[in-house]
């Protein structure tokens, strides 16, 4: 199995990125460029009682004057027992998916009208477990038209088609987005900062 290094170097090769090596202060990361869209793909550290764990995390920032708010994750137990005891989520009208994702937003009828895209839920459905969410707020957006796409995965993503899986989500989202006219392709004004 390659390392991160390698996997990441490769990535960021193969999709025209630009790679940051790891530092004593900073974790590595890789950017890459999508339409106006800055994707970046980074570790970051968390503390787990006394131990440091590096993580993966992939977000961008997306112009979402609608304020569309959700989180797509797969279904799992506690999910299950969510459900049987009411727990509300948004079915979308596709038996697969419905039976193997948990989804919520702040408007029903725009996230169906994403996820009705054929080639979006064939992405979220092919790949291993996987949660996506948008954020409205963050102190590094600086318009109220621009959210975070975000996912994050305890330690660090090491296969390299999985990442690529996850790119292509974040790419087709943001085409979905501009489709459908819950975004447009003008100048993000706002920064991930790592």
């Amino acid at each position: 199995m390659k390392n991160k290094k390698n996997t990441w170097e490769e990535l960021s090769k193969k999709r025209n990125g630009v790679h940051e090596k790891a530092t004593f202060t900073k974790q590595e990361k890789v950017t890459f460029q999508y339409k106006n869209n800055i994707i970046l793909l980074e570790g970051y550290m968390t503390i787990v009682g006394n131990t440091p764990i590096v993580n993966t995390r992939i977000r961008t920032i997306f112009k979402n004057p609608h304020q569309l708010n959700f989180k797509i994750y797969h279904e799992g137990f506690f999910s299950s027992i969510g459900k049987m005891l009411g727990m509300q989520d948004i079915l979308i009208g596709d038996d697969e998916f419905d039976q193997r994702f948990v989804v919520k937003s702040n408007d029903e009828k725009k996230i169906k009208q994403l996820l009705n895209d054929y080639k979006l839920k064939s992405l979220l459905l092919f790949g291993k477990p996987i949660t996506i969410e948008t954020k409205l707020k963050d102190k590094c957006l600086k318009s109220s038209d621009e959210s975070i796409l975000s996912y994050e995965a305890t330690g660090i993503i090491k296969d390299l088609d999985t990442l690529e899986n996850i790119l292509n989500i974040f790419e087709r989202f943001i085409e979905c987005m501009i489709e459908i006219g819950f975004s447009d392709e003008s100048q993000i004004t706002s920064v991930l900062k790592s």
